[in-house]
């Protein structure tokens, strides 16, 4: 693994960014599972793990101003208020769930 400062690094950071957001344009999702192969050759994966969630939310953010006015949020609340009540449910049983628990959940 190379020191994130160098040339290298950083040309293999500028390559996995661009081929996220190529295929994040073509596709519309994708991003990290196709920039962190090449990130992972130049950072540690806790970076890598964290620069794919930020690039891939920050590119479909970039989606809302095009499909604001298309939203029915009569439609869409109820998605909303399930998730807005799940996530911080789920976020504190986590660490309570075995893991064998947890992948037989997600599997």
């Amino acid at each position: 693994m190379e020191s994130a400062g160098s040339w290298e690094a950083l040309a293999l950071m500028f390559a996995g960014a661009l081929a996220g957001g190529l295929v994040n344009g073509l596709t519309g999702f994708g991003s990290a599972l196709t920039a962190l192969p090449v990130w992972l050759q130049a950072v540690e994966p806790l970076v890598a793990a964290q620069l794919g969630s930020a690039c891939s939310v920050l590119g479909h953010l970039r989606t809302f101003p095009a499909i604001w006015k298309a939203v029915h949020w009569r439609r869409l609340a109820p998605m909303l208020a399930a998730g807005l009540a799940g996530v911080p449910i789920r976020t504190l049983i986590l660490p309570h769930i075995g893991l064998a628990t947890f992948k037989l959940g997600i599997g």
